[in-house]
């Protein structure tokens, strides 16, 4: 049996970035217009975070090693790390621009992000 990981950040930014990254993921393609959305929020909302552009595909390369169990596991381990730090309404706001960001929410799009919503608001 193959031992599963689960990725535990040290920074919330970094929880975001792979939050964000597995929203935009959901229809199995990053987009451009996704990954500008990403960088310019973390910007925006980090601007003590070195260069999130690199922050970014750091990220990126950590979620494409997991399955997606281990996604899972990242997501909700963290969530509950990040609790106290978490804004749930600004990122649901910001989970809805990153799937919107290319005109084109997909259904996998969409349920992921309801899904996320509901956990986020559960806290």
């Amino acid at each position: 049996m193959e031992q599963s990981e689960t990725i535990e950040f040290d920074q919330y930014v970094e929880y975001l970035i792979f939050l964000f990254l597995h929203v935009a993921h959901a229809d199995f393609t990053v987009k451009s217009s996704e990954i500008n959305s990403i960088i310019s929020k973390i910007d925006k909302n980090f601007p003590e975070a070195p260069d999130p552009h690199s922050l970014f595909l750091d990220i990126k390369d950590m979620y494409e090693n997991l399955n997606d169990d281990e996604i899972e596991s990242t997501v909700v381990s963290n969530l509950h790390k990040f609790d106290g730090e978490l804004q749930p309404e600004k990122v649901i706001r910001d989970l809805h621009d990153i799937i919107a960001s290319d005109g084109l929410i997909m259904e996998n799009e969409l349920k992921l992000f309801k899904k996320l919503k509901s956990m986020l608001r559960g806290l």
